[in-house]
């Protein structure tokens, strides 16, 4: 099979795009419970694994960067609220921005690495 079309450096793009998906419902479930007394926020994990696949020297497959997962867990910092509420509205807002703008960059990525494949197939030219 042509490497070139089965490309893991694509699928853990889209795998960071998934991550990115889940911690946007994520950081929406936290500002939309922001009132709720004992709500404990939630995050999401997905850069560890990332990190320790690449020291591991990266992705050999496509199978390989499928195994790359998001998680979700619960914060544990202790809540300056009287309510239990361990929400600080200011940073999810914060943690929605900078989420959005990684989810685009990647979702750049992703199209430039297939116009990079798009480009080789047709020798070249457009």
């Amino acid at each position: 099979m042509l490497r070139i079309l089965d490309d893991p450096t694509r699928a853990v793009l889209a795998r960071a795009m998934d991550a990115c998906a889940v911690r946007n419902r994520v950081i929406a479930s936290n500002i939309a419970n922001a009132d709720t007394p004992g709500y404990r926020r939630a995050y999401v994990r997905f850069e560890d694994s990332l990190k320790q696949m690449l020291a591991e020297g990266g992705p050999d497959d496509v199978s390989d960067a499928q195994r790359l997962s998001a998680t979700v867990e619960e914060d544990s910092t202790p809540s300056s609220r009287l309510d239990g509420n361990n929400v600080n509205l200011d940073a999810e807002m914060a943690d929605l921005a900078r989420n959005s703008i990684e989810y685009n960059a990647l979702v750049e990525l992703y199209r430039l690495k297939g116009q990079l494949v798009s480009t080789v197939i047709n020798g070249g030219t457009r």
